[in-house]
């Protein structure tokens, strides 16, 4: 008994399994989706580092306050006063050795080993000798990942680093009175948001207290 041809037909079409088109039109849908989902990912991991990056501004700023109220004012020097945010739109040009200052402030670990006891009085905030022998106060307490370059106890710290592993900028350059050389008259602190440039659209995508 011969097979009818329908049914020849339909047998040989499932042995040949997917067309090429078939196969096309499935792997660009998988594409479609998949850059969808990188996409959104992309984002949500995005508003996360902003958010992380806005609310460390903000608890270093408390800790800044706190600090002022116990030693009648900001860390502030020639140093600080020479990083000016509106032409210095990268974390490489100079942000390290202002924000290490305010690490040293903020945490009292004046000798930047990640610990903050007696050998720390003899070092003051800029890094300078100083007598005493006693633990400075800590003001803010700073997480490892927080930190360069990453390590345990007795690593020294170069500075805190935003969510994108940049320095953070910390200036006191509006106290000079001039308004093109700083933003606020006490300090200015802020992350680029992992961008780099000082045009008006760079600004607005910094993270700042300004």
């Amino acid at each position: 008994m011969k097979t009818p041809n329908y049914r020849r037909r339909l047998i040989q079409h499932q042995v040949q399994g997917f067309t090429l088109i078939e196969l096309l039109t499935v792997m660009t849908i998988i594409g479609i989706l998949a850059g969808l989902v990188l996409g959104t990912f992309k984002f949500v991991q995005e508003k996360a580092a902003r958010s992380r990056a806005e609310a460390e501004i903000k608890a270093m700023e408390a800790g800044l306050e706190s600090y002022k109220a116990d030693n009648g004012a900001y860390p502030d020097n020639s140093t600080t006063q020479g990083l000016v945010p509106q032409n210095s739109g990268s974390p490489s040009s100079g942000y390290n050795t202002r924000i290490i200052i305010l690490y040293r402030a903020l945490t009292g670990d004046t000798n930047l080993d990640r610990r903050v006891n007696s050998t720390d009085g003899n070092t003051d905030i800029f890094g300078a000798t100083a007598t005493g022998g006693v633990a400075p106060k800590s003001y803010f307490e700073l997480k490892p990942n927080q930190l360069l370059p990453a390590g345990g106890t007795g690593t020294p710290v170069t500075g805190i680093v935003d969510p994108w592993g940049n320095f953070y900028g910390y200036s006191t350059a509006g106290t000079l009175g001039d308004s093109t050389k700083g933003f606020n008259p006490t300090f200015d602190l802020w992350s680029t948001g992992g961008k780099v440039g000082v045009t008006a659209d760079d600004f607005a995508k910094w993270l700042k207290n300004w």
